[in-house]
């Protein structure tokens, strides 16, 4: 199964390579450009903590830590999760060989707004909070959750509350399956430090979100086979 979707993910990654290169290199430009305005907003955040503070040391780092927490939060809800929304459909798209624009990653996570920023935030605060336990039950709801992106892409009509339980059911016996997958672009991503990231603009990203992609399709079939999600005009609300 790994393999099939692998080959798949090249193959498809490969017909609209162009747009597959764009779409991540615009992604990471925002994620890194958002992230730098945040640094020196914080930086200034431990400023003005200074002059409240005259000369307060630890007054000087907890308020600044604080406000850039808080500036960093918001930055995230408010856009990083939708883009990662946005992000997931693109690739979806080029997995299933649909002609993809740059536009596709903006209209596809932004809109409806605030329905899938409502699902990412929430999905994103339940990882928090198990992860708060212990690393282990973070990382088994991450690849729990990992379906839900793609769900709001596919479902849009579904809640927040729904979206998350969706792709709980869809990754049972499924996480692991994910976990290896990802793993197995291990030696890429090593060949990708080496050229410092040019190889992962270039094909190692691309071609690991076009497999990503590929492994959602697939445990959505499984899921509609098993009578986990109807089609669209059933009762059942879990439709797609």
């Amino acid at each position: 199964m790994r393999k099939q979707i692998k080959l798949r993910a090249k193959q498809c990654f490969g017909n609209q390579r162009g747009i597959a290169r764009l779409t991540y290199f615009i992604y990471m430009l925002i994620i890194g450009a958002v992230g730098a305005v945040v640094g020196y907003v914080s930086s200034l955040g431990g400023g003005i903590s200074a002059a409240i503070n005259h000369g307060n040391f630890y007054g000087i780092i907890v308020q600044g830590i604080m406000f850039g927490g808080l500036v960093s939060t918001a930055v995230s809800i408010f856009a990083f999760l939708n883009l990662g929304v946005g992000y997931c459909g693109s690739f979806l798209r080029i997995w299933q060989q649909r002609e993809t624009s740059l536009g596709d990653m903006f209209t596809i996570g932004f809109i409806p707004y605030w329905k899938k920023l409502g699902a990412m935030a929430l999905s994103s605060l339940y990882i928090a909070l198990w992860s708060m336990l212990f690393v282990i039950p973070g990382i088994i709801k991450t690849f729990s959750y990992a379906m839900v992106p793609y769900i709001l892409v596919e479902m849009p009509s579904v809640g927040a509350s729904e979206a998350i339980d969706l792709s709980k059911r869809m990754m049972r016996g499924y996480k692991w399956k994910l976990f290896v997958l990802n793993l197995s672009f291990i030696g890429w991503d090593l060949l990708n430090a080496f050229t410092f990231g040019i190889l992962g603009i270039l094909f190692v990203e691309p071609y690991k979100a076009t497999a990503n992609a590929g492994f959602y399709e697939m445990v959505r079939d499984n899921a509609l086979a098993n009578g986990i999600i109807r089609v669209e005009g059933d009762t059942d609300t879990n439709t797609i």
